[in-house]
């Protein structure tokens, strides 16, 4: 059911609100234009689907693989930024999975089921975000003080707009998208805009100690990788962002979005597996010399 304003559900059917906006319709409205391409549609649908399914397999097998192998580490090392790094990526990945459970559940009419499942999810999201500026700030910026207040502020953002939306009148089962939802997934894609830029920047400067022979050539690639995965995380949620705001709909209910989302997912997830498990083979188109690096937590 449509939500005031014209607005839908957070949660709801996949497929359904796919189908109708591959036809360009609204969710109550037909025309024998839209039963002439149904072929056309269905097509489309199915394609949509295949891929934001692998897109989503994608970043739960890299989100997973990645955040295991950094709280591994942790055991090792006992540093604050494989931690930091290692709960920010396995809570985005297991914030995910929650959510598809939530949409199904919501889609077979259990709301009652679904609403704690979206409430966990949330959580979930900000706590990946804030572990994600925590461990920014340790790899990046240990010793500057304004770094921490940056996170301390993120966090607070993230956890107030997540407690607002989860309220009964703020929710946007029954109020549709509101502006707390709005600064929730604002916070979270400025938390993977700061991380993006922040390992781009540390890339450029080893790029500059590379040509002196002090860092080997992959390490340097290997950041380029780790800040182009944060990146896609960032643009996905702009273009989620920008849908709810724009659209009044979720992202996977909008055609461009959804086709948007799915390959920003798939390189995104190839990038943050090559940049933190990457295969030997590919370690060998580098030519990586035997000089060590100081990868701060990723070599």
């Amino acid at each position: 059911a449509a939500q005031p304003g014209g607005r839908v559900p957070v949660l709801g059917g996949f497929r359904s609100s796919v189908a109708g906006a591959a036809r360009g319709e609204s969710p109550t409205a037909s025309s024998p234009q839209a039963a002439a391409s149904g072929l056309r549609s269905e097509w489309l649908v199915q394609s949509l689907e295949l891929l934001a399914a692998a897109s989503f397999f994608a970043t739960l097998v890299a989100g997973f693989a990645v955040g295991g192998r950094l709280l591994w580490l942790t055991r090792e090392t006992h540093r604050a930024a494989e931690f930091f790094l290692g709960i920010g990526v396995t809570a985005l990945s297991l914030a995910a999975l929650i959510e598809v459970v939530a949409m199904e559940l919501a889609r077979s009419g259990d709301a009652a089921a679904a609403f704690p499942m979206e409430v966990a999810a949330l959580f979930l999201h900000s706590a990946s975000a804030s572990s994600l500026c925590f461990g920014i700030w340790r790899v990046f910026h240990p010793d500057r003080r304004w770094a921490f207040y940056l996170c301390a502020v993120t966090s607070a953002l993230l956890f107030d707009s997540w407690m607002a939306v989860i309220l009964p009148g703020q929710h946007t089962s029954s109020a549709g998208f509101t502006n707390w939802f709005h600064l929730h997934v604002a916070s979270r894609a400025f938390a993977s805009s700061w991380g993006a830029i922040a390992a781009l920047l540390h890339h450029r400067r080893l790029r500059r100690q590379r040509a002196l022979g002090l860092v080997d050539r992959f390490t340097c690639h290997r950041f380029a990788l780790w800040g182009f995965a944060l990146a896609c995380t960032a643009a996905m949620l702009v273009v989620a962002l920008v849908t709810n705001l724009w659209m009044g709909v979720l992202v996977f209910a909008w055609s461009p979005a959804s086709l948007c989302v799915g390959v920003l997912g798939l390189l995104g997830s190839w990038a943050l597996w090559f940049a933190f498990l990457p295969p030997h083979s590919y370690r060998r188109l580098f030519e990586a010399s035997p000089e060590v690096a100081a990868s701060d937590g990723l070599a």
